[in-house]
C-alpha cells in the first residue's frame, strides 16, 4: 500500500489578483488519489481560513469538470475512516485563461472561511495517498495568489513481476474482438447485422447482443451464433452474429455484447472508469450524408451521455470525456471512444446544437 505523503509548505499571499477566497486543487495529468487532514492556517497569528478531515462528509468542497469523477471516500483517511478520493481524467486548470474571466472548471474547490490579507504569510497542510496515474498536483488560492507544488510519494515496489497481482482471475472469460456492424449506415427498416470474433480455450457456451431503443432502457436481448445463419456468413468460422431489427429513420439503438464460457463472463464495450456511465456501442438509422468529396465524420451520443455532457459540473469548460460512437461514413465505426468541447467552446450550447 501506498504512504500517505505529508504536505506542508509556507508561502506569501501576493502577485495575483481579485480576492483569494477559494482554495483549489488539480492533478496536473490524469491520476488518482486520496486528501485528508487539509488546513491553511495564518503562520504568524493561527488564524484558520480552512480545516478539514473529512469524516462530516465533504461539506463545501465541490468537484468540476474531468475531475468531477471525485466523490467521499468512505473506507480510508488519514486520521480517520473517510477522505476526498479525487479522480481526474485529465489534466486541470485551476483559474482563469489569461485573466479573462472566463473560469476554468477543471479542478476541485472549497471556500475559505475568511480571505488571507495580501502579504501576510500562510501556511497549507495535507495528507495525500497516491493511488494511479500521475503523481503530482497543485493546491492553490484563487487567482494564483498562493501554489504549493504537491508530489506523493510513490512505493519502489510498484507492481508484482513474476507473482500474482491484482488483475489476475483463473477464468476471465471469452475474449472479444472485432466488434462492428452492417451495413455501417443502415437505412429505415434494414436490419443491422452486430459481428464479434470471440474465442477462449474453455470454448463459448454463450454469445449474446443486448439492445435497447434510445433513451428507453428496456433492454431486448438476442443470441449470436456461428452457424452461418440468421445474418452469419460462414459457419464455424469463430465470428458470431446477432441482428437488430430495423427501425425507423433517426432511431439510435445501443447495444453491448457479453460472451461466455462455462463459468466466466466478459462484456464489450467494458466497463467504463468509477462513477461513470456504462459504455454502449450505438447504431442510428436512417442516417444521411451531405454530398461533396469531402470525408464524413459522424458522432452518435444517447440522449443521457449528451445530457450528461450538457449539466456537467463546468459545462461546455469541461474537458471530462464523454462516450461516444465514431463514424467514418460509411465505411467505419469506432464504438467507446470519447469526446469534448475544443476551439470555440464559447459559442456551444450543448454537444448537439450551437444555441
Amino acid at each position: 500500500m501506498c504512504p500517505w505523503t505529508e504536505v506542508e509548505y509556507t508561502d506569501t499571499v501576493d502577485q495575483g489578483s481579485s480576492t483569494p477566497n477559494e482554495m483549489r486543487l488539480m492533478f496536473l495529468q490524469g491520476g488518482e488519489c486520496l486528501i485528508d487532514d487539509v488546513e491553511l492556517i495564518n503562520t504568524n497569528t493561527a488564524t484558520t481560513y480552512l480545516s478539514y478531515d473529512f469524516e462530516a462528509g465533504l461539506g463545501s468542497w465541490s468537484t468540476w469538470g474531468n475531475h468531477s469523477r471525485s466523490d467521499l471516500e468512505t473506507a480510508e483517511g488519514a486520521s480517520g475512516t473517510r477522505s476526498l478520493h479525487v479522480r481526474a481524467s485529465g489534466p486541470g486548470n485551476l483559474t482563469t485563461w489569461a485573466d479573462w474571466g472566463e473560469a476554468f472548471y477543471n479542478h476541485i474547490r472549497v471556500p475559505l472561511s475568511s480571505s488571507p490579507a495580501i502579504g501576510s504569510s500562510i501556511t497549507l497542510k495535507a495528507k495525500v495517498r497516491w493511488l494511479a496515474g500521475w503523481p503530482r498536483m497543485a493546491m492553490a488560492l484563487q487567482k494564483y495568489y498562493f501554489e504549493a507544488s504537491v508530489a506523493m510519494e510513490i512505493p519502489h515496489d510498484l507492481g508484482s513481476p513474476g507473482q500474482v497481482n491484482s488483475r489476475f482471475q483463473n477464468n476471465a472469460g471469452p475474449a472479444i474482438a472485432d466488434v462492428t456492424h452492417s451495413p455501417v449506415l443502415p437505412q429505415a427498416g434494414e436490419d443491422a447485422v452486430v459481428t464479434c470474433r470471440l474465442s477462449d480455450p474453455d470454448g463459448i457456451a454463450s454469445a449474446r447482443l443486448s439492445y435497447r431503443l434510445d433513451p428507453s432502457a428496456i433492454l431486448n436481448v438476442v443470441n449470436m451464433h456461428d452457424d452461418g445463419l440468421n445474418g452469419d456468413s460462414t459457419a464455424g468460422d469463430g465470428s458470431f452474429s446477432g441482428v437488430i431489427p430495423g427501425q425507423s429513420v433517426g432511431t439510435r439503438v445501443a447495444f453491448f455484447v457479453t460472451a461466455a464460457d462455462a463459468s466466466a463472463t466478459n462484456r464489450f464495450p467494458i466497463a467504463q472508469a468509477a462513477n461513470s456511465p456504462a459504455l454502449e456501442g450505438l447504431i442510428r438509422f436512417g442516417q444521411t450524408l451531405p454530398n461533396g468529396i469531402i470525408g464524413n465524420y459522424v458522432m452518435w451520443m444517447t440522449d443521457a451521455n449528451a445530457a450528461r455532457w450538457t449539466s456537467l459540473p463546468g459545462g461546455k469548460y469541461s474537458n471530462e470525456p464523454q462516450d461516444l460512437t465514431f463514424v467514418y461514413a460509411p465505411y467505419r465505426v469506432i464504438y467507446a471512444t470519447s469526446g469534448r468541447y475544443r476551439g470555440l467552446w464559447r459559442g456551444y450550447g450543448s454537444p448537439i446544437n450551437s444555441g
